[in-house]
């Protein structure tokens, strides 16, 4: 895996990461961050020539995302809000840091083990 950034003018730094895949990914995050997974070999040129054909939607996405107000997403078909938490910790959820991803929810998995406490305690005696 081979990892570099390029600079675009109108969006700024491009995070390009070169795997074992067949297709390119792009990805606009809710910091705006814009991330493309491409195959090996693709190299930086085809790279920066794929950014610049997808610029228009690029565009749309972090127009979209700032349009949007509040950092409200659906993950998993659940919606989350990051009203509260840093861009450190928005990445990390991103990046699959599983412990940054953990603190980031650990609310809800506190709320949902004492609501349901019983009911597994009752599995437990079993």
């Amino acid at each position: 895996m081979k990892k570099y950034k390029l600079t675009i003018d109108k969006i700024g730094d491009v995070e390009i990461t070169e795997k074992n895949i067949k297709r390119c990914y792009l990805r606009v995050y809710p910091t705006a961050k814009v991330a493309l997974s491409l195959p090996i070999g693709y190299g930086p040129c085809r790279a920066k020539k794929f950014i610049i054909s997808h610029l228009e939607w690029i565009e749309k996405r972090i127009t979209k995302l700032k349009e949007k107000g509040d950092s409200t997403i659906y993950y998993l078909g659940n919606k989350v809000e990051f009203n509260n938490y840093s861009a450190k910790t928005i990445n990390a959820f991103f990046a699959n840091k599983k412990k940054e991803a953990y603190n980031l929810f650990s609310d809800i998995l506190n709320n949902y083990v004492a609501r349901y406490r019983d009911f597994f305690r009752l599995l437990a005696l079993r």
